[in-house]
Order: C-alpha cells, then structure tokens, then sequence
C-alpha cells in the first residue's frame, strides 16, 4: 500500500497495531463464549467501533455522547460511514435485541440467513474472500460458507462488518492516499480517503 508521507505511514502502522490488539479480543468472543455471550460480546466491540469512527469523522466530536445503538449508528451514517454497511449494522443490532430479549433465542438457519441478506454484496464478497484464504489453512473446512453452521457464517459475517467500519475509521483519519483504493477497495464507496 503508497501512503503519502511517512508520518501517514508511521500513523497507519499505529493504527494497524492498535487494531490487532482489539481484534484478538473481538476474535476470542466469536470463539470462546456460548451463542448469547457471541452476540452481546460482538455487538459490543461492533459499537465501540461504530463511537470511534463518529469520533474520528465528527468535525467537533467534544460534544458527541455515546448514546443508544441506533442512535450511534444514525449519526456515524450522517458523518459519511458508507450505506453498503448500514442494512448489516441494523441486522446486528436487531440480532443482538432477540438475544438480549428473548430468552430462547439461538442462532439458527433464520438468524444466519438475514444477516447474510442484509450483508451488502461487497461485504459478503470481502466475508467470501476471506474464508477461501482461512480454507486454504483448514482444508477440512466446507467449500462454500454456505455450508458452514449458522454460528460459523455469523461469526464470518460479523468479521466482515466490523472490518468494514475499522476500514471507515482508518480513511476518516486520512491513512489511506487517494492511490492506493483505500476503502473503495473493501467496496465502501461512500467513504472519504
């Protein structure tokens, strides 16, 4: 990747470094907790992400006060956070409410296919891409995510979402140069780089 100046890649290093750091907990709650620990547990890292990007993109994020999910979500879509990520972030809020709510949510076929519905096509390209790269570690892995168990294809669609907005973040913070595809490469043309 051409970053502009050496402080940007100095900046796009930090960044970078930062976010293995958050990962490897995101990635540990995918992995470590029951269903219902999975969903609140992502959903939280999720959110954080969304309040980071309102306070990268705000021009005067001072005045910004976490608030409700949706009302988070409402506002980094204001600050340019790309609409190809929206229909997935509203699916995870939605997925995350049934199972803070209802006692006997589990993640079934049902759950897993509207978050793949509401999964924009670029996203589900990227979530795709990503498991035939995983694939090749784990040849005994499914071929397709199609056939993966629904906590499995939530697990990689929730990857792919949270990446997105991490994407969003790091083209609000200017670490991409206009070359490089940026996130126009992960397919979120809305955001600025």
């Amino acid at each position: 990747m051409k970053l502009a100046t050496r402080g940007v890649a100095m900046d796009l290093k930090a960044f970078v470094d930062g976010e293995n750091l958050a990962s490897r907990a995101f990635y540990q709650a995918l992995q470590a907790e029951d269903e219902l620990g999975m969903i609140i547990r992502a959903h939280i890292h999720i959110e954080s992400k969304l309040r980071e990007f309102v306070q990268t993109a705000a021009p005067a994020p001072q005045y910004f006060k976490p608030s409700s999910y949706s009302q988070t979500l409402r506002l980094a879509m204001i600050l340019g956070l790309s609409a190809e990520l929206h229909p997935a972030l509203l699916a995870v809020g939605k997925l995350r409410n049934d199972f803070a709510h209802d006692v006997d949510t589990s993640l079934g076929e049902a759950q897993a296919a509207r978050l793949h519905d509401a999964v924009g096509p670029k996203v589900r390209e990227v979530a795709e891409y990503s498991y035939s790269k995983l694939r090749k570690d784990f040849p005994d892995k499914p071929e397709s995510t199609a056939q993966l168990a629904p906590r499995d294809r939530v697990s990689l669609y929730l990857i792919a979402v949270r990446g997105g907005v991490i994407i969003s973040i790091a083209a609000a913070k200017g670490l991409f140069n206009g070359q490089d595809g940026g996130p126009r490469a992960f397919g979120l043309q809305g955001v600025q780089s």
